[in-house]
């Protein structure tokens, strides 16, 4: 099934809190989540009760409890069983049956990383708070308690495992170039389609003409001086510096209609940083497609947000600023299906080379949207059943009448795509991204 991690929190920020005292044992990350999880689990237990999934609330109880009383083999055995049980109902209902389910289970990675870290186990803690993170937990928490663990003195960092032979930026899937020559071949046939592009205004109030008229377009030079530009073509550094991280990682190619294709299907799993990179992302890794995709990266590693500079533009938005940041780093053909965002966007094209396909709001009746509700890809009846670079003229026969505007982005293009504007995007090369949603 498709564990669904998306990058929104699922938890208001806790109240800043003294730790209850009293406790035998004491230890830096009992002290940060404790009054946290005492304070946010009684809600999430009776949301569990009115979902029915009282076996869920029950393993929750007992694990705060546990953790009350410090009888850490009690906690440890009642937040594993919170951590399978809401992951078996996720997987029956092929998607989160209820948002409190999602909750429960991150509330057990926060017990169970405070169980870890009791034990002396630092690396296991820190993956458990890796996994809070992605299942929506409280970030600003998270951050502080990923900093004890990587700054405590006693602890100590696990060595780090030897690199690849080569960790240079490499696509790994042989076709790439194939499929870059033929989409090129078409684009100098039709260009009429092509995105407009302009010199990068100074401020936000050069890009309000297009804002204001949802018209999409390319700035050339807004990424300039940005570090990433450089350092991030060598993946040896990010391995070095983050490679126990944990991160979701899509396996295989989502279809161009948002099902799973490519042959071997699709899925997405949790794995270290070190592992994407290496299996998947080096030259000559033989791990296939692989898909870092709309994760909340520099939230998780902050360091890495030195390297960029947040657009000027984004002061359009209604806050002045970006509602969100997100990472796309993959491979070559990587696939995201045609869809649409609620948010206007500048999509940064940091290392590597995407195609990218825009179709207006006013296109929509030719695009064949899926029903929405329920979870995966579709859940918001935002995603074309239109498989872009195969349709199936027999099923989507207007699809062939639709207009559309297209662009391959290279490294320090920014691309503004204005809410509501449907987009396909397949990367030519190994690619690191940046979106930021206004």
């Amino acid at each position: 099934m498709k564990r669904d991690h998306d990058a929104f929190d699922l938890f208001d920020d806790p109240a800043a809190e003294t730790a209850p005292a009293a406790a035998p044992f004491s230890s830096p990350l009992r002290g940060l989540f404790t009054s946290f999880l005492l304070q946010r689990a009684p809600a999430v237990s009776s949301d569990l009760r009115g979902a029915d999934a009282a076996t869920l609330a029950d393993s929750l109880d007992a694990a705060l409890r546990d953790l009350a009383s410090v009888d850490w083999p009690g906690c440890v055995r009642a937040a594993t069983a919170l951590d399978a049980g809401a992951w078996a109902s996720a997987d029956r209902a092929a998607g989160w049956p209820h948002p409190c389910v999602r909750d429960g289970c991150a509330l057990a990675q926060l017990l169970l990383a405070l169980a870890a870290e009791s034990g002396g186990e630092r690396a296991e803690a820190l993956a458990r708070l890796d996994r809070a993170f992605i299942l929506g937990g409280p970030r600003d928490l998270l951050r502080e308690g990923v900093a004890l663990l990587l700054t405590d003195s006693v602890a100590a960092a696990p060595p780090p495992s030897p690199p690849a032979d080569d960790a240079s930026a490499g696509s790994g899937v042989a076709d790439a170039s194939t499929a870059a020559d033929l989409t090129l071949a078409l684009m100098e046939q039709r260009p009429e389609r092509r995105i407009a592009r302009a010199a990068a205004p100074a401020d936000a109030e050069g890009l309000r003409p297009y804002w204001k008229e949802s018209r999409p377009v390319v700035l050339e030079g807004a990424l300039r001086g940005w570090p990433a530009l450089e350092k991030w073509h060598d993946l040896r550094a990010l391995r070095r510096a983050h490679g126990a991280r944990l991160v979701p990682v899509e396996l295989g190619v989502l279809g161009g209609g948002g099902g799973a294709g490519g042959g071997g299907g699709w899925s997405e799993r949790v794995m270290p940083l070190r592992d994407f990179i290496d299996g998947h992302l080096v030259e000559g890794a033989r791990g296939g497609v692989a898909y870092l995709a709309q994760h909340a990266l520099f939230e998780q590693l902050p360091a890495l947000q030195a390297d960029f500079a947040v657009p000027p533009y984004c002061a359009l938005g209604p806050s002045g600023g970006p509602q969100h940041v997100n990472a796309w780093l993959g491979t070559a053909a990587t696939v995201t299906p045609l869809h649409f965002d609620s948010y206007d966007n500048l999509f940064a094209q940091v290392v590597g080379k995407k195609y990218v396909r825009l179709y207006a709001a006013t296109e929509t009746p030719k695009l064949y949207v899926r029903r929405g509700g329920g979870g995966g890809v579709a859940a918001q009846g935002n995603v074309s059943e239109v498989d872009v670079e195969a349709p199936d003229a027999a099923r989507h026969p207007r699809f062939a009448e639709a207009q559309f505007t297209e662009v391959v982005l290279g490294p320090g293009d920014l691309l503004f795509v204005p809410a509501g504007v449907w987009h396909y995007v397949r990367s030519f090369t190994t690619s690191w991204s940046i979106s930021f949603w206004f």
